[in-house]
């Protein structure tokens, strides 16, 4: 198998775990976690917002619009921020203080 096979395989596995996730949790609300990847010019921030999955999702695309790379939860995020040298971005504060 291909290499790019294999990663089409693994993205349509997470997309599938994703919506088996929404399914059964919709209205759970935590804080999730998104970071910008090295493309973007916030790429050593991450953001913290508190809601469901698809809330913090959308307030993401309104903030940033699609300037953004991945989406976790908080279990998923873990110790992340520490490993990559995160720091949370300031418009986390913000929201957090609105949430």
């Amino acid at each position: 198998m291909k290499d790019s096979d294999k990663l089409h395989k693994q993205i349509a596995e997470e997309e599938r775990a994703e919506m088996d996730y929404l399914h059964k949790n919709p209205e759970k609300k935590e804080y999730y976690y998104f970071t910008f990847g090295i493309g973007y010019g916030n790429r050593m921030f991450y953001v913290r917002i508190l809601g469901t999955r698809g809330s913090t999702r959308e307030r993401m695309v309104e903030l940033f619009g699609d300037l953004w790379a991945f989406q976790y939860s908080g279990g998923e995020f873990g110790d992340s921020a520490e490993r990559n040298n995160y720091t949370l971005h300031p418009i986390s504060l913000t929201d957090e203080a609105q949430a």
